[in-house]
């Protein structure tokens, strides 16, 4: 009976591994701009393409094999490794060695910066 229960626990612990890894894998994809904000005082004001040009032409491309490429007007830009913890994504950069976090909702991650009581957003949707 012990055996059987030992095994049973091993296979459950498998099957949750496995699930989680299929989870995260779902995140992989292409993502491209959807919107950018700005707030300030407690205003929020949404941003054209035109204001936030760099961010406008960026597509982060996230692989399976859990490596990620951004490009700007089909230039590569950076590369590295990323990693979903629940509705963070991490992104580390090869060549600075330096991570930036996403939130994860659904098929959108979003870049928020603060800076000066200023919070700026920046939307990917996946393709």
């Amino acid at each position: 009976m012990k055996k059987k229960l030992v095994a049973l626990l091993t296979m459950m612990t498998v099957l949750a591994c496995l699930m989680l890894t299929a989870c995260s894998l779902g995140t992989a994809g292409t993502y491209k701009f959807k919107s950018a904000s700005v707030t300030v005082l407690g205003q929020t004001k949404e941003l054209t393409a035109d204001d936030v040009d760099y961010y406008a032409e960026t597509s982060i491309v996230l692989n399976k094999d859990r490596t990620y490429t951004i490009t700007e007007s089909d230039k590569e830009e950076d590369k590295g490794t990323w990693v979903k913890d629940g509705k963070t994504l991490t992104l580390t950069s090869d060549l600075t060695k330096q991570s930036i976090e996403f939130a994860v909702d659904g098929k959108t991650i979003t870049l928020s910066m603060t800076e000066d009581g200023e919070v700026f957003k920046i939307v990917y949707e996946k393709q």
